[in-house]
C-alpha cells in the first residue's frame, strides 16, 4: 500500500512536468503571435505613409529621387520610417527595444524602358529572410494607371528579434519576427 502513494506521487510529478512543458510553449506562442500583429499593422502604416508620399509630402514619387541620384532623400526616408513604425510599436509592446528592430524599405518602377528599383534598410537584415520585390513578376501586377502607365509597388519589410523563444534561449538564439506589407502608389 506504501508504494502505491510514491507511484502515485511520481506519475503526478511527471504529468505536471508535461503540463507545464505544454504551458510555456502556448505562452510562448501567444507572444509571439501578439508581436507578429503589431508588426503586421507597423508595415501596413508604413508601406501606405511610403505609397502616399505624392499626396501628403507633394513628392514626386520616387524614393531616391530622379534616377536613383539622391542618397540622403533615401536615408531620410528610411530613418523617418523607422522612427515612425518605432514609435508605434513602443506603444504597443510593453518591453520594445528599437535596436532590435529593422527596417527595409523598397520601390519597384516599372516604367519604360526599363525598370528601376531601389532598396534602403536600416539594421542587420540577416536571418531575417525577407522576399524581395525585385523582380518581373512585378510588371505584370502592377495595375495600369488611365493614362496607361504602370503604378510603382513599395513594399515595407520589419524584422524585430526576440530572445522570448524558450527553445531559442536554450540555444542561445534570437527569435525573428517578420512582417511585410505591399502597396501601389497613388497618382
Amino acid at each position: 500500500m506504501g508504494n502505491s502513494k510514491g507511484v502515485f506521487t511520481v506519475e503526478l510529478a511527471m504529468v505536471l512536468l508535461v503540463l507545464s512543458g505544454f504551458f510555456a510553449m502556448q505562452v510562448n506562442y501567444m507572444i509571439a503571435v501578439a508581436k507578429k500583429g503589431a508588426l503586421d499593422r507597423a508595415a501596413f502604416s508604413a508601406v501606405t505613409l511610403v505609397s502616399e508620399r505624392r499626396q501628403f509630402f507633394d513628392d514626386e514619387g520616387q524614393m531616391c529621387g530622379i534616377n536613383g541620384n539622391d542618397a540622403s532623400k533615401c536615408a531620410s526616408l528610411v530613418s523617418d520610417i523607422e522612427a515612425i513604425v518605432a514609435a508605434g510599436l513602443a506603444r504597443s509592446m510593453a518591453s520594445f527595444d528599437a535596436g532590435a528592430l529593422v527596417v527595409v524599405v523598397e520601390e519597384y518602377i516599372p516604367a519604360p524602358p526599363a525598370a528601376s528599383y531601389a532598396v534602403r534598410s536600416s539594421g542587420n537584415v540577416d536571418g531575417c529572410g525577407f522576399a524581395s520585390i525585385n523582380n518581373s513578376a512585378m510588371d505584370d501586377l502592377s495595375p495600369l494607371t488611365s493614362k496607361a502607365r504602370k503604378l510603382p509597388v513599395y513594399q515595407v519589410s520589419l524584422c524585430y528579434r526576440t530572445d522570448f523563444n524558450l527553445i531559442g534561449v536554450a540555444q542561445g538564439d534570437p527569435f525573428n519576427i517578420v512582417a511585410s506589407s505591399i502597396s501601389y502608389a497613388r497618382f
